[in-house]
């Protein structure tokens, strides 16, 4: 596997356990580290059972995020416990954690105190504004970074309040970004010998996600305003968000859409005379051409009313078969349901049915690799730990890792040192 002969102690909470279970996914030994009793992420539902008889491994959102960990419990607020991590930190290849800036520090476990013994160690933070800054020091639950980062301003009807959906996120894009940003410094450290210290800020993985938003300005001299299944250019509403007879489908109106919906409707025999005939690569409809031309506007909207109806009738499935055989823009709004029960998941071999860790011999099914590789395939091969159930076999390891010493000893001996984190990689 891509990851598998290196080790990642992963501190981090929620979301954030996103980062982790990525490089456990590509092959990493990834040890959760957590306080005696318990990672507070084994608190987030949903749940196996009632709410209010559930038990340590009863969180749905802990099996999910925690497939492929280790466990460990260790109270970084002990001082024979802290030795104990230090010893697991030497040989460490990744260090994932998602404290308060300079907590880790104040009990001497930050970068600097690490990195003496472990010159070779990625060590990533996530944190919802980094660690400098005048915010660095503000908490931020999902929702206030959400709002932070900008996207909460866009989405939702423009006469509500705004919305945003009840999964963490703000904190999975900033883990997303996470593991990004530790792949980077791991491909510096492998041309040079040298790890670093990641800092990522959840509020600015946000402000990544709304590059659909910031061209407007420079490109539409507008804002891009809040308003639900449209998208607004002035005077112009765009809707991307249609209710067809089983669902919602989102379609772009490109020239391309709009001809092979029109060629459909005459199939179907419920085609409008005046659509027939139109030129839609000429321009004069599409939404770019409508700034101040009313009479284009209008001919705009009747086009999308009449899209309307037709897509109304239609199931979900029937409109993204037509759109995957005749190149139109349109993709389904799947619920849970949906992509439990899609094709083209099952025909990947994607869900993975794990026995749990509880000792009931239940099975849960898992999400399945979110990429395949034909030389080192991912494998989803252990479901999420139990509460320190590794501790034993884990610090058995730590006098071992003492005696390898740095994990640099094993690196190849770079011929320069890459001032930038991708030197050396060409893109065709």
């Amino acid at each position: 596997m891509p990851l598998s002969p290196y080790t990642a102690l992963d501190l981090t909470e929620g979301g954030f356990n996103w980062c982790g279970k990525l490089l456990a996914d590509l092959g990493a030994d990834v040890i959760k580290v957590e306080p005696p009793g318990g990672s507070p992420t084994r608190k987030i539902g949903p749940f196996i059972g009632p709410e209010d008889e559930c038990g340590p491994d009863s969180s749905l959102f802990w099996a999910a995020y925690c497939v492929n960990k280790r466990s460990v419990t260790l109270d970084l607020e002990s001082e024979d416990d802290r030795a104990w991590f230090k010893g697991l930190a030497r040989s460490a290849d990744f260090l994932i954690e998602s404290f308060k800036p300079g907590y880790l520090a104040s009990l001497g476990l930050g970068y600097d105190d690490l990195a003496p013994s472990n010159p070779g160690l990625v060590y990533t933070s996530i944190t919802p504004y980094g660690q400098t800054g005048p915010y660095a020091q503000h908490d931020a639950p999902d929702l206030v970074a959400w709002a932070m980062g900008g996207m909460q301003y866009i989405c939702g009807d423009k006469d509500r309040p705004p919305v945003r959906i009840s999964a963490p996120q703000a904190q999975l894009h900033a883990a997303g970004q996470a593991a990004a940003g530790t792949m980077a410094a791991f491909w510096h450290r492998q041309q040079t010998g040298q790890g670093q210290h990641v800092d990522v800020s959840m509020q600015l993985a946000v402000i990544w996600t709304l590059m659909n938003a910031t061209p407007f300005p420079p490109l539409h001299g507008i804002n891009l305003e809040r308003d639900g299944a449209f998208r607004s250019r002035g005077d112009v509403s765009i809707r991307q968000v249609f209710a067809c007879s089983d669902g919602h489908v989102s379609i772009v109106s490109s020239p391309r859409t709009l001809a092979g919906l029109t060629d459909w409707m005459i199939e179907d025999d419920v085609c409008s005379d005046w659509m027939i005939g139109i030129d839609w690569d000429a321009g004069n409809i599409s939404p770019s051409a409508l700034v101040e031309d009313a009479d284009a506007i209008a001919r705009f909207q009747a086009v999308q009313t009449e899209m309307e109806r037709f897509v109304a009738t239609k199931t979900k499935r029937d409109l993204y078969q037509r759109a995957i055989e005749r190149g139109i823009l349109l993709a389904p709004c799947h619920t849970v349901q949906d992509i439990a029960e899609s094709e083209q998941l099952a025909a990947r071999d994607f869900w993975i049915d794990l026995e749990r860790s509880a000792d009931d011999g239940s099975k849960l099914t898992h999400l399945g690799p979110f990429i395949k590789f034909s030389e080192s395939p991912i494998n989803i091969r252990r479901a999420a730990p139990q509460v320190g159930e590794h501790n034993s076999e884990a610090f058995e390891e730590v006098p071992k890792s003492a005696e390898r010493g740095s994990p640099n000893s094993y690196l190849l001996t770079p011929n320069s040192s890459p001032t930038m984190p991708f030197d050396g990689i060409k893109v065709l």
